[in-house]
């Protein structure tokens, strides 16, 4: 088994359950569901539109706020924003373009089309998507793309507890879920893209820059 971020061989099986298997990558520290036990687009998107994540739910967007806050504090210049995977209703586009902030929605499974070609984004942020993503060395590579310079990224997701915790734990039941991260997977994550990993205040909320 091969693992999607760092593509070592090292990868041994970290538990599961009655619909899945979770491996672990010995090298990056990457926990993963092989491809074989992805959903469907439309089984994702299905689920998704599920969720109440609107501008009318209150507890979505005091969690969407403290993203915002950050990106405020890491992102001084006013320059160009993009919410990469902003879901059906794009809520966290909507909060920075209530602050005054340049900010564009992508979202490939809601028909948010990609940026315009040589786009450059100041900052791009990824909240509660990295563990979404199918091929995620893939979504690395165009998110560095669409970088400036020195533009920072983002994210927003949980770090996975002790392995032998993995089948309790709740984040590892949302069959999106794909990819688990450790501080170290993360650390690699921001080296693919050239930067270096931040820890914020927010225990699962990183910089990288």
């Amino acid at each position: 088994m091969r693992c999607p971020l760092c593509e070592s061989e090292c990868c041994r099986g970290a538990g599961g359950d009655r619909r899945r298997f979770f491996f672990l990558c010995g090298d990056c520290g990457l926990i993963f569901v092989p491809n074989a036990f992805h959903l469907s687009l439309e089984q994702e998107r299905r689920r998704y539109d599920l969720h109440d994540n609107t501008e009318t739910n209150t507890g979505y967007v005091r969690f969407l706020t403290q993203v915002a806050d950050i990106v405020e504090t890491v992102c001084l210049s006013p320059g160009r924003i993009l919410d990469y995977g902003c879901g059906r209703d794009a809520v966290l586009t909507t909060l920075l373009r209530h602050r005054g902030r340049a900010c564009d929605p992508y979202d490939p499974l809601y028909d948010y089309a990609p940026p315009a070609g040589g786009a450059r984004y100041d900052a791009v942020i990824l909240c509660e998507v990295i563990e979404h993503c199918r091929d995620v060395q893939c979504s690395l590579r165009e998110i560095r793309e669409l970088l400036d310079e020195r533009g920072i990224v983002v994210v927003r997701t949980q770090v996975y507890p002790a392995v032998r915790e993995l089948s309790r734990w709740w984040y590892a039941h949302d069959m999106t879920h794909v990819n688990f991260f450790s501080r170290p997977a993360l650390e690699f994550a921001a080296a693919l893209l050239g930067r270096t990993l931040e820890a914020t205040a927010a225990g699962d909320i990183f910089v990288m820059r």
